[in-house]
């Protein structure tokens, strides 16, 4: 299962406001005329007032020497126009996008595939969950797993139920449900073991008309002989649930003198001395039967030795090998 993690991007444009020019002009003075010389106006003669009288001189007219020059208003001089200086032009930069990264997206979606064996593969895609403990229970089977980085969890459980359904459950209390048909089911049994952190166990399988033995995890699907077994949880988590599932055809005595099963558990420095605990699950004709295991482990000097229990479908006494 695939699934790309979706990134959004968001573009903040700034839109810049552009400033003109202004131009401020001032009306111009409108110029004077220059003003000619000045010459002095010819009088004309009056009439004596009575006839007869002696005529008086007249004034002669003042006329400026050639060599004078006329006196001339000096021009009046035009003000310059005045032009307004150029407003300060303001330049707005755009930003350059910005790119962000989309928050995940916080579904927890998990897909189930039925596979040969009666083998259901589960994949979780829980990208706001990543690195965390997860417990997977189907059927009264109950291990943990763990979240990668990427919030992913990729694991194969062996169905005990047709549907079957698988519930994930996260350490906040939400719970994942899926369920899934099983067609295959009704052509196998299985026996299994499961226990906590601290404690140990393992089956072991041999099967008497060819000699073979089943033990750790088998990648092999059952054929008409015999089965397989499954290793199951995340031994790397906190507070980790394992367990171990026998798988074989329908009809084969799993549990008589076909198949020799076994439940053992090594006497180490962690569990001499002390009870070991697990549970037992036995799927036969679609039923399930769930059973306690208690385990008491000889003293230490037994360091390397195994505690098998021959029979662990009817209560046994345990043997030390």
């Amino acid at each position: 299962m695939n699934k790309q993690r979706i990134v959004r991007v968001a573009a903040i444009v700034a839109v810049a406001g552009v400033t003109g020019f202004v131009m401020q002009s001032q009306d111009k003075g409108q110029p004077v005329g220059s003003q000619g010389p000045r010459i002095a106006a010819a009088v004309d003669p009056v009439a004596p007032a009575f006839a007869g009288a002696a005529a008086l001189p007249l004034p002669r007219p003042v006329v400026p020497d050639s060599g004078q020059t006329a006196e001339l208003s000096p021009p009046v001089t035009e003000p310059a126009p005045v032009v307004a200086e150029p407003a300060a032009q303001v330049v707005v930069t755009d930003p350059a996008p910005q790119v962000v990264e989309a928050e995940p997206a916080c579904s927890d979606d998990m897909v189930l595939i039925a596979q040969p064996g009666a083998m259901i593969d589960l994949g979780l895609l829980a990208a706001c969950r990543p690195d965390q403990r997860v417990t997977i229970r189907h059927g009264g089977l109950v291990v943990t797993g763990h979240t990668s980085a990427a919030g992913t969890l990729i694991a194969s459980i062996p169905a005990l139920s047709d549907p079957a359904e698988i519930t994930l459950a996260f350490a906040d209390g939400t719970q994942v449900s899926q369920a899934i048909a099983v067609p295959d089911l009704a052509r196998f049994e299985r026996f299994g073991v499961q226990w906590m952190e601290g404690d140990a166990f393992q089956l072991h399988a041999f099967i008497r008309q060819s000699g073979a033995e089943v033990f750790g995890d088998s990648a092999a699907r059952p054929t008409a002989e015999g089965g397989f077994l499954s290793q199951l949880g995340d031994s790397t988590t906190q507070r980790p649930l394992l367990a171990e599932v026998y798988t074989y055809p329908a009809g084969v005595r799993a549990l008589s003198d076909e198949v020799d099963l076994t439940i053992e558990s090594a006497v180490t420095t962690a569990t001499c001395g002390r009870e070991i605990l697990g549970e037992t699950i036995q799927l036969s004709a679609g039923h399930i039967t769930l059973r306690d295991l208690m385990i008491e482990m000889p003293g230490c000097e037994a360091v390397g030795e195994y505690v098998v229990l021959p029979n662990p479908v009817a209560p046994e006494k345990l043997a030390s090998n």
